[in-house]
């Protein structure tokens, strides 16, 4: 079946083939884009920066509650995840990374 006939179709009359046919060539033709990235906030909670930054639990706080690695996290209510990328960039390029004072 080619593929105007497929489009033509309604979608009840698809058999599973065709269908799955269509999805196919429709991804083949199209440039699938990713828009999270691989690897992309994949770490959850204190746990998340004591595991990217090899610390304790305290510092893995003391670290969340300066503020150094905010443009990393996603928050949502009490739950948060961070980006491991731009969690290590973000204290990477923060001049005064030593110290993590609560910005208040």
């Amino acid at each position: 079946m080619s593929k105007e006939e497929l489009l033509e179709k309604r979608a009840f009359e698809l058999t599973v083939g065709e269908f799955v046919r269509a999805i196919i060539n429709e991804l083949k033709e199209e440039e699938y884009v990713n828009i999270v990235p691989e690897n992309s906030y994949m770490h959850k909670g204190i746990s998340g920066i004591m595991e990217i930054f090899q610390c304790s639990k305290s510092k893995a706080a003391a670290i969340r509650a300066s503020g150094i690695i905010d443009d990393a996290c996603i928050q949502n209510g009490n739950s948060f995840l961070i980006d491991r990328r731009t969690a290590l960039n973000l204290m990477k390029n923060n001049a005064d990374s030593r110290s993590y004072t609560i910005n208040k």
